[in-house]
């Protein structure tokens, strides 16, 4: 697995787990990634990113 870093302006207040469901939603959305795939990159159970 690849690690990113990236810097935020102060004013956006979003945590860590937020990022990566968005990331994952996003890539799994694109079909760069399979559901099973971005339940792992947002370190989550494929239910529970299937649920969202």
């Amino acid at each position: 697995m690849q690690t990113l870093q990236i810097q935020l302006p102060d004013l956006i207040s979003i945590n860590q787990q937020e990022i990566k469901m968005l990331l994952a939603s996003k890539l799994y959305e694109n079909g760069l990634l399979s559901i099973g795939q971005a339940a792992e990159t947002h370190s989550t159970s494929y239910n529970n990113f299937n649920k969202r």
